[in-house]
């Protein structure tokens, strides 16, 4: 009698899951980033969301304003601070 070890779904998860897996799957970060493009694209935006909308922001008032370059919005909110 032949008994299947499984082998081929052994290595599908070990090629999905990351090395060191979170307690809880509740904190995320269990799949690979590297597993799946949308995966590694969805947490880009997730950690640099802030960069993306003030790029967009600074897009759409270059485009507003016909100005081809506009000062960083970090200087903006510190000028009009003062």
């Amino acid at each position: 009698m032949i008994f299947d070890t499984l082998e081929d779904i052994h290595s599908s998860i070990d090629k999905i899951i990351v090395d060191d897996p979170p307690f809880s799957s509740r904190e995320g970060g269990i799949i690979r980033s590297s597993y799946d493009y949308l995966i590694q694209e969805n947490r880009d935006l997730v950690n640099h969301s802030e960069m993306y909308l003030n790029k967009l922001i600074e897009k759409e008032k270059k485009k507003k304003t016909g100005i081809k370059k506009v000062l960083s919005l970090d200087l903006i909110e510190y000028l009009d601070i003062i």
